[in-house]
């Protein structure tokens, strides 16, 4: 499994051979006001809008629907046709806005050689958690395959391979 981080919570998820999207957020720095009641005035966002290839974007997986996690720019930009995965809450929500393959993820789904497997989440406790929308957290892993050579590990590959790369050091 490789984990990219592109800005905020947007992920790129390269893991048995597929590269899924997780939480687009794509729109370019100053597009949103600064946080109410906080004593920061700067316009978010702070950073550019991360560089990879959409086109190698095979699916894409979203959290829940605030737009730190699926901007305007992402909602604009991406493909409407690719599988889109996410809490079953969203699901209106989601196909209004034109995607085709909203897929929910009750439990566990899954998705060629992928599987996608969902938990529980919150935004917070009490007053403000309870005005928050619903959130779920999601765990990823390779699909056993007959040719698997380790019970440990289903594809086969060291747990050495594994890394976690950034691409916005030093921003």
């Amino acid at each position: 499994m490789e984990i990219t981080l592109l800005r905020h919570a947007t992920l790129l998820v390269r893991l048995n051979g597929k590269t899924l999207l997780v939480d687009p957020m794509l729109d370019p720095p100053g597009a949103r006001p600064p946080v109410e009641n906080t004593p920061n005035d700067r316009r978010n966002l702070l950073v550019p809008p991360p560089n990879f290839d959409p086109g190698s974007v095979e699916a894409m997986l979203v959290t829940h629907t605030h737009a730190d996690h699926l901007d305007g720019k992402a909602l604009e930009g991406l493909p409407k046709d690719l599988p889109l995965f996410r809490q079953p809450e969203d699901q209106g929500g989601l196909r209004c806005r034109g995607f085709s393959d909203v897929r929910p993820v009750g439990e566990d789904l899954p998705w060629d050689g992928v599987e996608v497997l969902r938990t529980g989440g919150r935004h917070g406790t009490g007053e403000i958690g309870a005005k928050m929308a619903p959130v779920s957290g999601f765990v990823l892993r390779a699909r056993a395959s007959r040719r698997s050579t380790s019970p440990a590990t289903p594809s086969g590959a060291p747990r050495s391979r594994r890394r976690w790369t950034s691409t916005n050091r030093g921003s």
